[in-house]
């Protein structure tokens, strides 16, 4: 059976259900009710690639029943598709939404029939939309307005069979747009007064379900698993539209639409009557013992915490004393034992062989005391008993989403396998005009695109297990992130990339290994008032950090701008749980009024028992500083606009504490303590080695350095002192090397700049020259005197660049020579072609040195490339070249 419609509208009155609605007996549409489900205008469809929308019908509906030949199976197969329908949300009370109303519509029970035995019924269930619209309008939320998602293309599936205690759902979205209006709209327009915010290329994403009531004990899936298979997104904001981003993620978290009383409702003073009889109210009263009872739970928390951290103090100290005094008494008896044995070399006997057994090393008994480990022999006639594939060998790679071996089957799993995402930050506002409710203006934007950070997440990947309430384990987080970049696109910065993974041949990049990766397992209290105990552990990759100090001001303004925001101008509270907090399952019920209005109390916070941060992580930091400016202080102002940084290195070292910290807010403190200590005790130097030209004399130095100690060191470790003298001789020819053209380079810059300041003061200033030499530089300038360029990938490249460059160079002065004489000749004369020349005689010498200083320029970056092919890829990764800032 196949059902094709044209159009179609779709009303939904609740008030019919419960008889307070009158329905006209011609069922016309209501006129003071908007469709559900309606046809799209052509103003809403003119951002789909495909405008066919109305040459095709709005909805298609398909049935196929088939029976298998032995009868005891049905297959029934469902397929909708819907093109060009728009869709208007409004939140309701569960059970009520026209969803509901229509499945308990067409809900049909079977009645028994006795003797009979019904055939099991299997049902595929396919859903596609093309070129559709959702647009919801929050009625408590000053902004945004209007909410509207566009979707090019969606695909539902889903297979249920009534005896099948396990359900999946899947679905794909391509192609779809989220959009913002500071004002509602009656007539849907996305070509007025919309902004675009998010971009979504795929999102694939699948459900399974599996019913608790019909499953055993020994179950092989969770009861509710989430996976994100693969997700690719582009965030586009501004400041304020950010805000007003996560504002409408807050209220719609928050159900703030089914709130009863107006968020902005503010108390009215009581009268005069009221005032002379106070009244209690039971709300109030009950309100305020809440509040004593939730204070008296958080002292009672913080009392049992800080007994049961004393009890386990003590008990350490006693095992430690009783450790101390047992490894005392086991010395004594040793030196009593040794000193009865008279000296086997003295009466001419062997050593036994017993020394040649294996021996255990007791390191806890070693660490009382700073003394060297004591050894326990065995005897000779015991064995050691050796166990084959006692350790399971490693087949294949591990994939660390997956949980241990030793951790329970979860419950609950959120997973995430492949994520992407690229987030542009714009200048600018993207609601710069005030909200008018009338809808008299709308909303223009003043988004600026040559102010432009982008901040690149690939490969990101994430799991979250919620296990049963009988393990011993709570919950276990995973993130995973394969490259994270921020970069620089800014019209006034010649920097590329400002935060990237960073390696060399010192640090060679490990390729299976994520840049950032978080493990968070948290362990089920014992009892209800005490908190969650976590162990956490961080891993982090080197890190490149190239900073302009515009780029600078313009991200932390961005980051204070969005910080200082109130989450929209609602009173809905943010969510307070400290990290990381279980996701809530989702038979979990969110409000406390079940079971006699009695509830658990909560902890306020997680315990981190352990706290791991391995391995160290390089930074290495480069600075340009631009302008003094004092608008954030003085001292900081003239720091930030004369400092400049080149190869600047600070280490945040290795972090183990396993005493435990309260919050994740204590942790991040620590953590910022002990590395801010490490770095001003034993890092200034290496900060300070990268101030001007300070690498370079550095590195020449370390070259020196290395000539030296190098062998001795190798001669220390295994006696190769020739081995010593090669690697010494490597690194002080290298160092030495690089450091020697780093310095050359840069004074070959410092002429090349002085040599384009003198050429703009002594350039002709009559209109025919200006024309010509704004051709020049709009042209050939960005070609030749352009610094941050491609660099070239070796000597000969360098030779060759440097050779094209004298010989444009050269042939570009004397066609613009010839071309003067040529003019003036044709105006003055002779005379006036020889006066001509004579002006342009100060160019003409001015631009011979441009030329050769960008040559040696090339040549030398040739060579350094040469002796270091990294190099080349920082310079690519840094700078940004004149094709980068036209794209």
């Amino acid at each position: 059976m196949c059902v094709q419609i044209r159009s179609l509208s779709l009303y939904h009155i609740e008030d019919s259900l419960r008889g307070g609605a009158v329905i006209d007996k011609n069922l016309s549409p209501p006129a003071n009710k908007s469709p559900v489900i309606y046809m799209s205008s052509k103003q809403s469809t003119s951002t789909f690639r495909d405008q066919s929308v109305y040459h095709k019908n709005m909805v298609t509906l398909s049935l196929k029943i088939t029976t298998a030949e032995s009868g005891l199976l049905k297959n029934c197969f469902v397929a909708a598709v819907l093109h060009g329908a728009t869709y208007e949300h409004i939140f309701q009370s569960p059970g009520s939404t026209w969803v509901d109303n229509l499945v308990h519509f067409l809900e049909v029970e079977d009645s028994s029939v006795l003797g009979y035995v019904p055939p099991s019924f299997l049902t595929e269930a396919h859903v596609y939309a093309y070129n559709c619209i959702m647009e919801y309008k929050p009625n408590k939320l000053q902004l945004p307005k209007h909410v509207v998602i566009t979707v090019s293309q969606f695909w539902l599936s889903c297979n249920v069979v009534a005896e099948s205690p396990l359900f999946n759902v899947q679905f794909n979205l391509e192609q779809s747009c989220l959009l913002l209006s500071k004002r509602k709209q009656e007539h849907l327009n996305l070509d007025k007064n919309f902004v675009k915010l998010l971009e979504v290329d795929i999102l694939d994403v699948s459900f399974s379900m599996l019913n608790k009531m019909a499953t055993t004990t020994s179950r092989k899936h969770p009861f509710y698993n989430m996976c994100v298979h693969k997700s690719s997104l582009k965030l586009l904001t501004c400041s304020d539209s950010c805000t007003a981003l996560m504002s409408l993620m807050q209220y719609i978290a928050t159900n703030g639409d089914s709130v009863t009383e107006p968020i902005d409702n503010e108390p009215q003073p009581p009268t005069a009557a009221e005032e002379k009889q106070p009244v209690i109210t039971t709300a109030s009263s009950s309100k305020e013992l809440a509040n004593e009872l939730e204070v008296a739970k958080e002292e009672d928390l913080r009392s049992a915490a800080a007994a049961k951290r004393e009890e386990r103090n003590q008990q350490r100290m006693m095992q430690s004393v009783y450790q101390e005094k047992k490894y005392i008494e086991r010395k004594k008896t040793t030196k009593r034992m040794y000193e009865s044995f008279p000296n086997r070399l003295a009466l001419g006997l062997s050593q036994p062989d017993d020394d040649d057994d294996f021996c255990v090393i007791d390191d806890a008994e070693a660490l009382i005391e700073d003394k060297e480990p004591q050894i326990v022999y065995f005897n000779k006639g015991e064995k050691v008993k050796v166990i084959e594939n006692h350790f399971r060998p490693v087949v294949g790679k591990r994939d660390q989403l997956q949980s241990p071996t030793g951790l329970p089957l979860p419950a609950y799993t959120h997973q995430i396998q492949s994520f992407s995402c690229i987030w542009r930050m714009y200048g600018g506002k993207d609601f710069s005009g005030a909200v008018d409710t009338r809808g008299a203006r709308g909303g223009d934007s003043s988004r600026r695109t040559d102010v432009l950070i982008e901040l690149h997440v690939d490969k990101a990947r994430f799991q979250h297990d919620i296990y049963e309430e009988c393990e011993k384990e709570l919950s276990r987080t995973v993130l995973l992130v394969e490259e994270f970049e921020i970069r620089d696109r800014l019209q006034s910065s010649d920097i590329n990339k400002f935060f990237y993974r960073f390696y060399n041949e010192a640090t060679p990049k490990q390729l299976h290994a994520p840049m950032f990766l978080v493990k968070a397992l948290l362990k089920r209290p014992e009892t209800d008032n005490d908190l969650c105990e976590c162990r956490l552990r961080v891993s982090v990759q080197p890190i490149r950090l190239n900073i302009d100090q515009d780029s600078l001001e313009f991200l932390t303004k961005f980051l204070i701008e969005l910080s200082g925001s109130t989450g929209g101008d609602c009173d809905i509270a943010p969510p307070s749980d400290d990290f990381p907090t279980p996701m809530a399952s989702p038979d979990s019920s969110f409000s406390s009024s079940e079971g006699g209005g009695s509830s658990k109390p909560k902890s306020s916070g997680v315990f981190f028992e352990e706290f791991v941060f391995s391995p160290e992580v390089p930074i290495r930091v480069d600075y340009n500083g631009k302008r003094v400016n004092v608008e954030n202080g003085s001292i900081a102002g003239i720091v930030m606009g004369l400092a400049h940084l080149n190869c600047s290195q600070l280490t945040l070292r290795r972090i183990s504490y396993r005493r435990g910290l309260l919050g994740i807010d204590r942790v991040l403190s620590f953590a910022l303590n002990e590395w801010t200590n490490d770095i001003k005790q034993n890092q200034l130097p290496s900060i300070l080695g990268g101030v001007g030209p300070m690498h370079s004399v550095v590195q020449l130095f370390q070259g020196v350095r290395d000539l030296v100690w190098l062998p001795i060191e190798q001669y220390r470790r295994d006696g190769r002192i020739i081995r010593g003298v090669q690697r010494g001789t490597a690194s002080f020819g290298t160092s030495t090397a690089m450091a020697t053209l780093e310095i050359a380079n840069r004074f070959i810059c410092l002429i090349q700049g002085t040599a384009e300041t003198m050429y703009e003061v002594v350039t002709p200033s009559d209109l025919d020259m200006q024309k010509q030499q704004r051709n020049w530089k709009t042209t050939l300038g960005k070609q030749i005197i352009k610094r941050h360029e491609k660099q070239p990938g070796d000597l000969r490249e360098g030779l060759s660049n440097a050779m094209t460059l004298m010989r444009e160079g050269c042939h570009d002065t004397a066609y613009s020579i010839a071309r003067v004489a040529h003019k003036e000749h044709e105006h003055k004369g002779i005379t006036g072609a020889v006066g001509g020349v004579l002006r342009h005689i100060p160019t003409t010498v001015v631009r011979p040195v441009i030329f050769a200083s960008k040559a040696t320029s090339n040549l030398l970056c040739g060579m350094r490339n040469q002796i270091l092919p990294n190099a080349k890829q920082e310079d690519d990764d840094k700078w940004r070249t004149r094709q980068d800032k036209q794209d």
